[in-house]
């Protein structure tokens, strides 16, 4: 009997052993690196001369390639200004002295919440580049898949960790070379917005801890040197005829609280911009630019931030 718990227990030890090299080996491939297509915090560079947070507004807003500085860009699909704080804190020390940090506020920032299947999500991509202690109401399940021990789901993907790679990995591009018809904009314009609306009505209650979060991040880029720049992208008409005059006033009234607390920040607001409000060929749907928005939305930005 004791001989048997004796083999048993070294049969399980090498497994151990087995399972944790080959994890180990699977979580340096590219494959795993590209999960949820966050692979690009892999590859945060140093010396940041300007970046931004933000949701996906902010995502496909900003193109920093082919510019004479180093950008990066933080935001992810509906990403909660939790989240925007967080990867500030981790990522700081890569920003240079003096550097700029953009802080881009949607429509639905001061309200985007973690009690609905939208944060369930997006949630699961946070994991592998942020510690435990940060992850929002994490989940050991996902915790195990994503970070602890992805081998275990990798499924056919685990043939990676034996395969030697023989170029770095770029991260993919997300942005978007096309657009859609109008009909089509305006269709998907009617059900964007009206599930940021409901984003919004959910939200509402916790919006005071929302831009608590915003204000914390202001203070802590002035505490650390970098200037803080507040900014709303643009949108298409289609998707702003959809919020009332009252959302307005009161998205405009929480911007201006947080301008008055901090004076010597800049806000641009290019919500309504006719450059872009009125011209549906810079935008892939009623509220995302495309690359060719993007490029030239990131161009005038920077000019007005110099």
């Amino acid at each position: 009997m004791f001989r048997f718990i004796k083999k048993t227990i070294v049969f399980l030890l090498i497994l151990s052993l087995m399972v944790g090299y080959v994890n180990a080996r699977y979580k340096e491939t590219n494959i795993y690196k590209s999960i949820n297509g966050t692979d690009k915090f892999y590859y945060v560079p140093q010396n940041i001369d300007i970046a931004n947070l933000g949701t996906s507004h902010a995502q496909y807003a900003f193109v920093y390639e082919d510019l004479d500085l180093v950008g990066f860009n933080f935001a992810l699909p509906a990403q909660r200004v939790f989240y925007d704080e967080k990867l500030f804190e981790k990522y700081i020390e890569n920003f240079k002295e003096g550097s700029t940090v953009i802080i881009p506020i949607s429509y639905i920032s001061f309200y985007l919440g973690y009690d609905n299947e939208n944060f369930e999500d997006f949630n699961k991509m946070y994991y592998p580049f942020l510690s435990l202690k940060d992850i929002k109401k994490p989940k050991l399940s996902e915790y195990l898949k994503y970070k602890a021990l992805p081998v275990v789901t990798a499924e056919s993907n685990i043939k990676y960790a034996f395969i030697k790679e023989e170029k770095a990995h770029e991260p993919k591009s997300v942005y978007k070379t096309s657009t859609i018809p109008i009909d089509k904009m305006k269709e998907e314009s009617n059900d964007t917005a009206g599930r940021h609306l409901e984003f919004i009505e959910e939200g509402r209650k916790d919006k005071d801890k929302f831009v608590a979060i915003v204000d914390n991040i202001i203070a802590t880029a002035i505490e650390h040197n970098i200037r803080p720049v507040i900014t709303t992208t643009p949108f298409t008409k289609y998707y702003n005829e959809h919020f009332s005059e009252d959302f307005y006033k009161e998205f405009q009234d929480t911007i201006d609280g947080l301008l008055e607390k901090y004076p010597d920040i800049q806000y641009l607001d290019y919500s309504h911009d006719p450059r872009f409000e009125n011209n549906e060929e810079l935008f892939f749907d009623s509220s995302h630019l495309n690359i060719e928005g993007g490029k030239l939305f990131t161009k005038i930005i920077l000019e007005e931030i110099r």
